[in-house]
């Protein structure tokens, strides 16, 4: 039995490390282009975003006061959008531009969640991660950005192989 919160999260970061989010040969980052094919000299052009896209994103996310590491929850970027659009705007520009991720926005909160059994057992519990709220709407606005590219793309095939016929 475990009543020192610090002890219980050291238990639960262990066990969760350990047991649930274990990945091998993966510990090694700075190997990661043993894992990836050559580059693509016809590279894809991420166009600038405006704030049109972004005050779209975050009008459709969930209204949800949950906080990830940033203290910022959904709830409170739709509360604020419309003051913080131009700022938000620029960054993700840049983040676009130079293609980096900004390191601050990797991080997550991560919290055990309940599932059924005894309170008091580790296993009892799945790990649920909590992202900022600003990562989310970058990464859906690349989601967004990529997923119309692709689209194009197969739109152009298509239309290259009706041209043939």
């Amino acid at each position: 039995m475990l009543d020192n919160p610090i002890d219980i999260s050291e238990a639960f970061n262990k066990y969760f490390i350990s047991n649930v989010g274990r990945v091998d040969n993966a510990s090694d980052s700075s190997q990661f282009t043993k894992f990836l094919p050559k580059s693509n000299p016809n590279s894809f052009f991420m166009p600038d975003t405006f704030g049109g896209e972004i005050l779209n994103i975050v009008n459709n996310m969930n209204n949800i006061k949950s906080q990830a590491n940033d203290g910022i929850s959904n709830f409170l970027v739709k509360k604020t959008i419309h003051n913080i659009l131009t700022p938000l705007t620029h960054c993700f520009n840049l983040s676009l531009q130079v293609g980096i991720f900004p390191s601050n926005l990797k991080i997550s909160k991560v919290v055990p969640l309940y599932n059924s059994g005894s309170f008091e057992l580790l296993n009892n519990y799945r790990p649920i991660s909590l992202i900022s709220s600003i990562s989310k709407i970058l990464e859906k606005l690349v989601h967004t950005k990529l997923s119309n590219f692709f689209k194009t793309l197969s739109f152009q095939k298509i239309n290259i192989r009706f041209q043939k016929r």
